[in-house]
């Protein structure tokens, strides 16, 4: 007969995160931590992975759709937890670009000092045809 012991959901992550912490401690040769670091380096990668779908995407909205993209960086509040962080250089940025969207005066939003703030001018194209590159022959 197997036992289920409950953990309270506070607690939850508390014990997950010991636990882990206690199979990234043990020795080189445990299963356990080679499989945790495996799944840890998966999850890397595919975060990686998305980012680098998601950039792309996001630039070809700028460039193929003139979109006006501004960016809010949340680095720091994810790192540290700290509030004032998450005020200043989240909710304020993206309350003036929201307020900045409603009043229709996309271009006057203030630079974020990102390099790819810049207005960029769309490329004009057909959206209903489809481009196929050729493989050119050496």
């Amino acid at each position: 007969m197997r036992i289920i012991q409950k953990i309270p959901k506070d607690n939850g992550d508390k014990v997950l995160k010991e636990k882990m912490r206690a199979i990234l401690n043990s020795p080189r040769d445990n299963k356990q931590k080679i499989l945790l670091e495996e799944a840890i380096n998966k999850v890397k990668l595919n975060t990686r992975r998305l980012v680098h779908r998601q950039k792309r995407r996001v630039n070809r909205l700028q460039t193929f759709f003139g979109w006006n993209i501004h960016y809010v960086d949340a680095t720091e509040y994810v790192s540290r937890k700290s509030d004032e962080s998450w005020v200043a250089q989240v909710v304020e940025p993206a309350v003036m670009i929201i307020k900045s969207f409603l009043n229709e005066n996309l271009r006057s939003v203030f630079d974020l000092e990102a390099p790819n703030s810049a207005v960029v001018e769309p490329v004009q194209r057909d959206l209903w045809t489809q481009y196929v590159c050729q493989v050119s022959k050496i």
